[in-house]
């Protein structure tokens, strides 16, 4: 069996509902870990965004919080995510002709281990 080392993200649901001038925003999904997250419990940032889907490309409508430190598997076969926020009904109003395609982008990044190097101001010696 082959490890693969990225988490999928399944199940993707998007759920707009209008408060008056509100639109309150639910954006559900599933994180389904890989064999290696789960024995390395590597963590991931973790976007969500709201865009708007139009055939020239996406356009950011909204930019959710993202955890600070990342979610990684801890030892788990799948995470339950659910996001919620409230924003301006307007700002969901990004097509001229009032028929607005919306959709969420969900994108888990690896906060990898990184090597550093450093190297100190050179210093002369006489050699003997």
């Amino acid at each position: 069996m082959a490890i693969i080392a990225k988490p999928m993200i399944d199940d993707v649901e998007l759920t707009i509902r209008r408060d008056i001038a509100n639109a309150e925003i639910t954006a559900a999904y599933t994180v389904n870990w890989s064999t290696f997250d789960q024995l390395t419990n590597v963590s991931y940032t973790e976007r969500w965004e709201l865009v708007g889907v139009d055939p020239g490309g996406n356009t950011t409508l909204y930019i959710g919080p993202s955890l600070v430190g990342g979610i990684s598997s801890n030892g788990n076969t799948s995470t339950e995510r659910t996001h919620q926020a409230t924003i301006p009904w307007s700002d969901l109003d990004e097509d001229p002709n009032g028929l607005d395609e919306i959709a969420v982008v969900v994108t888990l990044t690896p906060l990898l281990p990184v090597a550093r190097t450093a190297q100190s101001a050179q210093v002369t010696v006489t050699a003997p």
